[in-house]
């Protein structure tokens, strides 16, 4: 995990002041029901997703990511909507 912030995280994601964590989807999406529900996840066929939690000026958002063949490849950005993580389009 921690490579895969290091190194793949794209440039454009990475800002002073930002802080952010990445882990590894869990199979049984323990606490992530709004996860599981979303088009993104569930249509998604990579065995390897990565959830990184972002906060910059005060603004949260989670970037779902497939990790196959060494490559990131993002599949959604979540948002912090009246206190649901929605599926930012």
């Amino acid at each position: 995990m921690e490579h895969f912030v290091r190194y793949d995280l794209p440039e454009g994601m990475k800002k002073k002041g930002m802080q952010y964590s990445a882990r590894r989807v869990p199979e049984n999406l323990a606490g992530l029901q709004w996860l599981r529900d979303s088009t993104a996840y569930r249509s998604s066929t990579c065995s390897r997703k990565y959830l990184v939690d972002v906060e910059f000026s005060g603004k949260s958002s989670k970037y779902l990511y497939c990790y196959e063949q060494n490559k990131p490849r993002l599949l959604a950005i979540y948002e912090l909507k009246a206190g649901t993580w929605m599926e930012h389009k």
